[in-house]
């Protein structure tokens, strides 16, 4: 997996799905997966082809009982997404940033991961829900056409725009997603926080436009941002 010729805030939420599948799979032991639905609920419509999941929760073990996890069998192929929210923008639709599958094999005990391009140019199946009749464009695309709630211009939905990020990737890589999860950029930073921080060790000086010195965001304006 090559990063050094990413953006650095992409290569930077790429990394950040990479260590939430690691640090998922350790702390369980096992891949205990949850369906993202539109109306963030367990459930949902599978993707075309693939079996009815049962609903996944949060077993309780009994002192005798099996450990939380323990009867979810492989292979599995999970859709993780690194979602640009931009939540200081109304009404602004998300934009799949990083998309990556990762996919655990039947014994569960590895995985492996890989990157699909924000650009890459697929074929985006039609969204009666969002009112998207279907064509051909970037794959970053799919999640924003899918987030669109028609009589809501400005209330854009990310759970239902990963349903046809769902699609589109298992149209075009032929896999079946079981299961998924989406990450935003508030996430990342509580993810990083989680793991005890980063160290970054940065040789130039580096101005951001999106930040201040004291790490405050800057005010949006016309042609840039001020402050």
């Amino acid at each position: 997996m090559v990063l050094g010729s990413m953006a650095p805030r992409r290569r930077w939420l790429l990394l950040g799905l990479t260590a939430l599948a690691v640090v998922a799979l350790i702390a369980a032991g096992a891949v205990v997966v949850t369906r993202l639905t539109g109306d963030n609920t367990p459930g949902g419509a599978p993707v075309a082809g693939s079996p009815t999941p049962s609903p996944v929760g949060t077993p309780t073990p009994s002192p005798s009982g099996p450990p939380p996890g323990a009867d979810i069998t492989g292979p599995l192929n999970l859709l993780l997404v690194g979602v640009d929210t931009r939540v200081s923008v109304p009404g602004w639709e998300p934009h799949s940033d990083a998309v990556l599958v990762l996919h655990v094999p039947k014994g569960l005990n590895r995985a492996y991961l890989f990157s699909l391009p924000r650009d890459l140019l697929v074929d985006i199946p039609a969204f009666p829900k969002a009112g998207y009749k279907g064509g051909k464009t970037k794959l970053t695309h799919a999640m924003s056409f899918g987030s669109r709630v028609p009589g809501k211009p400005k209330q854009p939905s990310t759970a239902q725009g990963y349903e046809l990020l769902r699609s589109t990737v298992s149209g075009y890589t032929g896999l079946r997603i079981d299961a998924g999860a989406v990450l935003t950029f508030n996430g990342f930073d509580r993810l990083v926080d989680e793991l005890g921080g980063v160290d970054i060790y940065v040789d130039q000086r580096v101005e951001s436009l999106h930040r201040r010195p004291d790490g405050k965001y800057r005010e949006p304006a016309p042609g840039g941002y001020k402050g």
